[in-house]
């Protein structure tokens, strides 16, 4: 189909869009008016829930507090202070945090009302209320709007129907016009940048720092949302860099790269019963592989979690936390307070992976997981504001910790629940911790080099649990 098809397309769409439009507000105008008519009907029907007059009312009028009965509210038949306090909307009726009913008013002019209304209570036919006084300017503008009936509100839907028109003309009109020019953009795009046919068994030369190697694109593609798959889809096939060979030139340490080669390789022909070995390097070559990984989108995947003796809590505030099933699970006590729970083992290399259930987070408020330095002497039961102390706070403020400062991450707040599983991964030669949440999140943040750490957990409401998952 050409760009001339789809234009013609196009304008025949916008004739049967025209002619529905139409229809739709000559339909919409009569549903509309047979709705007013139900209306009126219906308030004479409807009964309100049981109230009494006598019933005390307090509001929170643009932040100023007020008091009345709902009689005193109730006395002009057909006004909105009638309907609305007649007991049929009592549940909707928007309240502040106090339970007052909130109206977005400027006090002064609703406390003039309020006390007219309170005057018409005890006024006789010989010493009627004193009318309401405000200034010329103000007071017509609220009769206005207090006057207008159902045939205004349809003359002025008609007058609405009819601007609408006009902008709904010059919208098709511009919208014509941009979709033509991004037409032809399109058009002349696809004459420039066209994904090449590829396979999974293309044979792809590649020049890693001066060093040949040869794969194949299904070897290189096997992680999906890694930079490698990104690269060798075959969409930016003709944007590669290459060398005057032709092979495509990555400025890539070749001893690591050949290490990553080899992991993806064997783990295209492994097996659940047999996979592949995860890649190693010297110790003092580990931070500059990892970094490699972490360019390549491929942390996840191969970065190998050291194996560790079994976690379990250990050292906690007395008499606040309570350690259960072998010091697996820590619980708070019933009364609100911050409480360090604290690992038992000592970190110093390689990477360790801590997974903890939050089996009770009710409030859903405040918790810190994180690690601290070994060596702190608990100098109170604030262990998020300890010296060596860096981790997030889950909750309601979603609080990033680093050394006893704070700072706040909107992405955190609210995110983590009940029952949710939540990983550290402690990446000790990297200098680097980082969250994993149940929502696919993750968070990293750096931490101190050459230090020892323990697991770090500081529970603050009362009967927050939680348990440490051994996938050991």
């Amino acid at each position: 189909m050409s760009g001339e098809d789809l234009l013609t397309k196009f304008d025949d769409l916008v004739k049967r869009l025209r002619n529905e439009f139409n229809d739709i507000i000559e339909g919409e105008r009569a549903k509309m008016k047979a709705e007013l008519d139900a209306y009126n009907a219906e308030k004479q029907r409807m009964k309100a829930v049981e109230v009494s007059d006598n019933d005390i009312i307090h509001l929170n009028v643009g932040g100023h507090t007020l008091t009345t009965k709902r009689s005193t509210l109730c006395q002009v038949e057909g006004s909105l202070l009638a309907s609305m306090f007649s007991g049929r909307w009592e549940d909707s009726l928007e309240r502040d945090k106090d339970g007052a009913i909130f109206f977005d008013f400027n006090p002064q002019y609703f406390l003039v009302i309020l006390e007219y209304l309170r005057a018409k209570k005890i006024a006789t036919p010989e010493h009627p209320a004193p009318l309401p006084k405000v200034a010329e300017d103000q007071a017509k503008m609220y009769l206005k709007r207090a006057k207008m009936s159902g045939e205004d509100l349809l003359t002025k839907f008609d007058d609405l129907v009819k601007r609408f028109r006009n902008e709904f003309n010059d919208i098709i009109e511009g919208e014509r016009a941009k979709m033509k020019a991004e037409l032809d953009a399109y058009n002349a795009e696809k004459q420039r940048m066209k994904a090449v046919e590829v396979s999974d068994n293309d044979i792809i030369e590649l020049n890693v720092g001066g060093h040949k190697l040869t794969t194949k694109r299904s070897t290189l593609c096997q992680v999906e949302g890694s930079l490698l798959a990104s690269m060798f889809s075959g969409r930016w096939e003709d944007s590669l860099e290459r060398d005057k060979d032709g092979a495509i030139f990555f400025d890539f340490n070749p001893q690591y790269f050949l290490v990553i080669l080899d992991y993806l390789r064997a783990k295209k022909i492994a097996t659940p019963e047999h996979p592949a070995p995860l890649p190693k390097v010297a110790e003092d070559q580990a931070e500059s592989f990892n970094n490699l990984l972490e360019y390549l989108g491929l942390s996840d995947e191969t970065v190998p979690a050291e194996k560790v003796p079994s976690e379990k809590f250990n050292q906690h505030s007395s008499n606040v936390v309570t350690l259960q099933e072998g010091g697996t699970v820590a619980v708070h006590g019933p009364n609100e307070g911050h409480s360090y729970v604290l690992g038992e083992n000592v970190h110093q290399q390689g990477i360790v992976r801590f997974k903890l259930k939050v089996e009770s987070f009710q409030t859903k408020t405040w918790m810190l997981v994180g690690v601290v330095k070994a060596d702190v002497v608990p100098p109170n039961n604030n262990s998020y504001g300890w010296p060596g102390s860096y981790g997030w706070s889950l909750g309601q403020h979603g609080q990033v910790r680093k050394a006893g400062s704070c700072t706040v991450d909107n992405a955190l707040k609210n995110v983590t629940k009940q029952g949710d599983t939540v990983e550290l991964v402690l990446d000790c030669d990297a200098a680097k911790l980082s969250l994993h949440l149940s929502t696919g999140q993750q968070f990293h943040i750096e931490i101190p080099k050459s230090q020892t750490w323990r697991l770090n957990v500081d529970l603050r409401d009362a009967n927050d649990k939680v348990r440490i998952i051994d996938d050991n």
